[in-house]
């Protein structure tokens, strides 16, 4: 069976689930019977939450064998677009290589929109 956990780091006020669906570009990854959590990146909570999800499975699953993990550092873009339409003031995001966009808010809810180029 295969198990898979992710950490998120994500600071705007988008919801960090979107991160998962997107595109981004793979930064490290390692692959052996047990990888070694990260300990030099530059972001302290990339290297504190590696540790943990490597100390989750080695207890998580003890009836198992374990053939191989793998531990993956991607780095998904997200910009926030802060913006006045009228007199609504608010953001919007465009997040993964492929451009999507996040506008809760969004005041045109017809059918012209907004078109991120």
């Amino acid at each position: 069976m295969n198990y898979k956990k992710d950490y998120i780091l994500e600071q705007t006020e988008m919801p960090d689930e979107l991160v998962r669906t997107v595109e981004g570009e793979q930064i490290f990854q390692q692959t052996q019977l047990q990888v070694n959590p990260l300990m030099a990146f530059p972001v302290k909570a990339v290297n504190d939450n590696s540790h943990r999800l490597i100390e989750e499975e080695k207890v998580g699953h003890p009836s198992e064998r374990q053939i191989n993990q793998r531990q993956t550092l991607r780095a998904v873009p997200v910009t926030q677009i802060d913006y006045k339409f009228k007199d609504t003031v608010s953001k919007f995001f465009v997040y993964g290589n492929e451009r999507k966009v996040y506008s809760p808010d969004y005041p045109q809810q017809c059918c012209w929109g907004c078109n991120i180029l």
